[in-house]
């Protein structure tokens, strides 16, 4: 019974992501954007209590992909940290390579993270 239930989700396209593909919920790749995300984000809290923020974007394709990048920062008790560095930011990762997104929070006080990547025109 599992064996057919098995076979009949892979039948039916509902296989589970390729493994190059990083599923962190911190960072949200708009659908259908060529760019993926292989490993977890790295995150740092310097001496003055900022955290830092790098996450690695590949692009297998033959052309540049330009992109938005948008950071959402949040307190610890998840009420949105606003400040200039939040600002949307647009960069390019090209073709058949990588670029490194680096983020920076607006206040001490912000302790978590969200990063949206989406297609910028």
């Amino acid at each position: 019974m599992r064996a057919a239930l098995a076979l009949g989700l892979l039948l039916a396209g509902c296989a589970a992501p390729p493994a190059s593909v990083m599923a962190d919920p911190r960072i949200r790749v708009a659908p259908g954007l060529p760019v993926t995300v292989p490993l977890p984000p790295r995150a740092n809290v310097d001496s003055a209590g900022f955290t830092h923020v790098s996450v690695e974007l590949v692009n297998a394709t033959a052309d540049d992909i330009v992109v938005e990048t948008t950071a959402n920062w949040f307190d610890h008790d998840q009420h949105s940290v606003e400040g200039l560095l939040s600002a949307p930011r647009r960069m390019t990762v090209p073709a058949f390579g990588n670029a490194s997104l680096e983020s920076v929070s607006p206040s001490a006080r912000a302790v978590a993270f969200e990063i949206r990547i989406a297609a910028g025109f």
